[in-house]
């Protein structure tokens, strides 16, 4: 096998196996055949195998039997813990054990159960979680400090987003096992990069630590908006109405309530966000096919 081809085999592991099994054979004759006399692919031929590929996987989701309103309702809640987990692993886990660490383990446990679609892991997981924040309010202040040795819990509002962001997973679990078919879609453990990459980035460069929770959200979102125009699908918008709200809403509460204006960051932050989940939305509902 020579050089090129086992370039072209690598970036065409992008596409599905489906699509690899049925096309994959095809598509490499006619790459071979068109790339004759070189020893490796263009940056511009890499770049449209690389983007060819996932929207090929990100259309291959519609096909999943699981209704759309539930795989985005399990998106969007797998976008929370991802989002928490890498928080956790760049605030609460510098150290190799510290009083964290089960927290961090448990939130790492919670995240691999969304992505690989285990609901009566998952679900447990996330009742256990949101004990010491959900049910902060009305613990005693000796258990809240005991609790709080070993992960975030409940201190007032300034810590609603917590509640809110645990509340809203727990609530969305119970919902997609109260519906006849409790089946959940198996996504790639490539989805834990993102909170590994965060970890990395936060443990190499620590300023970023304050600003890296706003850049991985708007990533997401962006990401969103691409896949709505790959896909035409309402799945995406479905994951970013559970995820948003959960993530801003409750500091633009306490921002609002407690100083009166939230800060020029926030401000900027929020308002990408939102806009990025009404681009999501305009996408889905003007280019949208059928749904089940």
């Amino acid at each position: 096998m020579s050089a090129l081809e086992s370039t072209y085999r690598r970036l065409l592991r992008t596409y599905p196996p489906t699509y690899r099994r049925e096309h994959g054979e095809e598509l490499l004759g006619t790459l071979l055949e068109a790339s004759a006399g070189r020893r490796s692919p263009s940056l511009r031929e890499t770049a449209g195998l690389i983007g060819g590929g996932f929207t090929a996987r990100v259309r291959a989701v519609t096909h999943h039997p699981m209704s759309w309103w539930a795989d985005g309702l399990h998106l969007g809640i797998l976008l929370i813990a991802l989002a928490n987990l890498a928080m956790d692993l760049a605030y609460a886990y510098p150290q190799p054990w510290n009083g964290y660490t089960p927290w961090v383990i448990g939130s790492l446990v919670l995240t691999v159960a969304l992505v690989r679609g285990w609901l009566w892991v998952a679900l447990p997981l996330a009742l256990a979680l949101a004990f010491p924040t959900v049910g902060g309010p009305l613990l005693g202040t000796g258990l809240r400090g005991v609790l709080a040795a070993h992960g975030p819990v409940y201190a007032g509002p300034q810590t609603w987003f917590l509640v809110v962001q645990y509340l809203t997973m727990t609530v969305g679990l119970i919902a997609l096992a109260l519906r006849p078919s409790r089946e959940l879609r198996r996504r790639s453990y490539g989805w834990l990069v993102i909170p590994l990459a965060v970890w990395a980035s936060t443990h190499t460069y620590t300023s970023m630590t304050w600003t890296v929770r706003p850049i991985l959200e708007i990533l997401m979102l962006a990401a969103g908006v691409w896949a709505t125009a790959a896909a035409r699908d309402l799945r995406w918008l479905m994951a970013a109405l559970i995820f948003v709200p959960a993530s801003i809403g409750p500091d633009t509460a306490v921002a609002l309530v407690g100083s009166g204006s939230p800060t020029p960051d926030a401000t900027v932050t929020w308002g990408i966000e939102v806009g990025l989940t009404m681009v999501i939305g305009l996408m889905a509902l003007r280019t949208r096919r059928p749904q089940a």
